[in-house]
């Protein structure tokens, strides 16, 4: 996807809080074994993140987003808030920390497959704290976009959210401290079938969606890495998307109907799995 240069004067409809980091990532064929050294056949190193990657995602379809977090005041910090901005996302609400090392991402990913692995190294980034959180950001916005990372701040933020008539979506691709306390606080719920199985026990991804959507979701939605997505609302309308192979990544196509769709399904139709 193609950054659009668009203006950050308007209101965000959706503001973002989470996990940014930058993504190093390898394109490699075949997959390495154990104590081999190859070559990587191709290379790129971009933004990261299911939040910032939904709200670019978002923002190229022209709406109005922006991004609250932390990153270090490094050339990888820099280089991360100057491609949100590219995209549209508003940055005024990313703090460049001194202190902190920006988070950073270390992919291998299978050209045959599109499969990856990823190491992340958050090994000397500060959190970000309550105080640092721009709430004007909460008062205006109609959705908050968490991943749930920081779980104080991912309750004050979706607390506040909720006061002023707000709408919180989760993403999230494994379990988190605390979940039950996130999850009241969720209208809109994006996860793996990972977390879907082991928050529900549920094998089959059917049947996990159902027990999710059961907690009152006005949607639900399970990534199923490269088999797509499938999703309900609160209507019990029941919403299948294939995966999309190309150029050894796996993408949720959008549909034509995407900005209608409930935010969560909107998000899983157009992020692609391979940054988020």
């Amino acid at each position: 996807m193609e950054p659009t240069d668009r203006s950050n004067s308007s209101r965000p409809l959706c503001v973002g809080l989470g996990l940014c980091a930058l993504d190093y990532t390898f394109v490699v064929d075949p997959y390495p074994k154990s104590d081999e050294k190859i070559d990587a056949i191709a290379f790129s190193r971009q933004g990261g993140g299911p939040v910032p990657t939904a709200l670019c995602a978002l923002s190229n379809f022209g709406v109005a987003t922006d991004f609250v977090g932390k990153c270090g005041d490094d050339p990888d910090g820099q280089a991360i808030r100057d491609e949100l901005a590219q995209f549209g996302v508003g940055t005024t609400s990313l703090i460049l920390d001194s202190a902190s090392r920006t988070p950073r991402a270390f992919i291998l990913v299978e050209k045959s497959t599109g499969k990856r692995t990823v190491v992340l190294d958050r090994t000397k980034i500060y959190a970000l704290r309550t105080d640092e959180i721009n709430e004007e950001l909460l008062y205006d916005t109609k959705y908050l976009l968490i991943d749930g990372r920081e779980i104080e701040q991912t309750l004050h933020a979706a607390k506040t959210v909720k006061e002023y008539g707000g709408e919180v979506i989760l993403d999230a691709g494994s379990m988190r401290r605390r979940i039950d306390e996130i999850l009241k606080l969720v209208d809109h719920l994006l996860v793996s079938h990972k977390f879907a199985k082991e928050y529900t026990g549920d094998l089959d991804a059917e049947k996990a969606l159902l027990n999710l959507s059961s907690l009152g979701f006005k949607s639900t939605v399970i990534t199923l890495g490269d088999k797509g997505c499938i999703g309900i609302c609160n209507d019990g309308r029941l919403i299948k998307q294939p995966g999309l192979f190309t150029r050894g990544l796996m993408f949720s196509p959008p549909s034509k109907s995407m900005l209608s769709t409930p935010p969560a399904q909107a998000m899983s139709f157009t992020a692609p799995s391979f940054t988020a």
